[in-house]
């Protein structure tokens, strides 16, 4: 029987979403940071299209309906992915990227994938 090595790699995927533009860039720089440690290949973020809500409120309900005041919400968002390979150590970093990350994201949206391919 022949022995064979598999290696298996785990490619994470990050999105993120924010109120806030600054949060967000904020966030990603020290998310590339972290992930530099790693030695793996960051792959730029990529920019989702933003979101806007917007919305109009009376001023007077009773009266003066040209009285109106608008309101917008714009929602970022970004996917960014990378790729390590895959071992016992890796795992328990990974673990603990989440829970560093999720105590940077204040007011950030966090939603983690994870696949993990065999080569």
């Amino acid at each position: 029987m022949k022995n064979k090595n598999f290696s298996t790699n785990i490619k994470v995927f990050i999105k993120v979403k924010s109120y806030s533009s600054i949060y967000l860039n904020r966030f990603l720089l020290i998310t590339q940071e972290i992930i530099k440690t790693l030695n793996s290949a960051v792959i730029k973020p990529v920019f989702l299209p933003k979101k806007i809500e917007r919305f109009t409120v009376l001023k007077s309900p009773h009266i003066y309906k040209k009285a109106r005041e608008q309101f917008e919400y714009i929602t970022y968002k970004r996917i960014f992915s990378f790729t390590i390979v895959n071992t016992p150590e890796t795992q328990k970093f990974l673990y603990r990227l989440f829970m560093v990350l999720s105590y940077f994201a204040q007011g950030l949206n966090l939603q983690y994938k994870y696949k993990i391919k065999s080569m």
